[in-house]
């Protein structure tokens, strides 16, 4: 299976679950965050907007606000040929960016350090830590530099251990599902 014909399957998947299962089981992954100690021990939190059919990790982000925790959003921009991937500070407010991708309000760069912890979108696994993105490569830029700790959220249903990779994918360093954190 080439990496096109993965993501529509896995899309397909994701679009499969029924709204009340898949609230249920986003639910379990930001209990399991929560409890982590890569949470607690993180004074940035990277994470994303979801896109529709992504889990739903806006409780998480506002739970870190409440409790200090610096949270930042991407923002995608492109140079010539350079991707790159900004984070900037989410005060819970967004505005449309590129792709669709909802952006923060705020323009407040959020610099990752050692005790930063992202979270990286994608639409399938494989144990050893690598994803299967939606093939615009930002991510993986972002991580081959990035200093913290990157965990990968995903349905237990994404999991393939033959997921093809390429030369440039970085493996995340811990992934959560609704049964817990490998």
């Amino acid at each position: 299976m080439t990496k096109e014909e993965a993501r529509a399957y896995y899309r397909r998947q994701r679009a499969k679950m029924e709204p009340a299962v898949k609230e249920q089981r986003d639910q379990a992954m930001i209990k399991h965050l929560l409890a982590s100690s890569y949470y607690q021990n993180c004074e940035k939190l990277l994470g994303y907007y979801p896109l529709p059919g992504e889990i739903n990790l806006l409780p998480l982000f506002e739970r870190a606000r409440q409790e200090g925790k610096i949270v930042g959003l991407p923002v995608c921009s492109e140079t010539g040929m350079i991707k790159k991937l900004t984070f900037m500070r989410y005060s819970g407010k967004v505005k449309a960016g590129r792709y669709g991708i909802a952006v923060p309000e705020e323009t407040e760069i959020v610099m990752p350090d050692a005790e930063t912890l992202c979270l990286v979108p994608g639409l399938a696994y494989r144990q050893d830590g690598h994803r299967l993105g939606y093939g615009g490569g930002y991510y993986d830029r972002f991580l081959c530099q990035f200093p913290g700790v990157s965990v990968g959220a995903f349905y237990r249903c994404c999991l393939d251990d033959d997921l093809p990779i390429g030369p440039y994918d970085i493996p995340l360093e811990i992934i959560v599902t609704e049964d817990g954190i490998n």
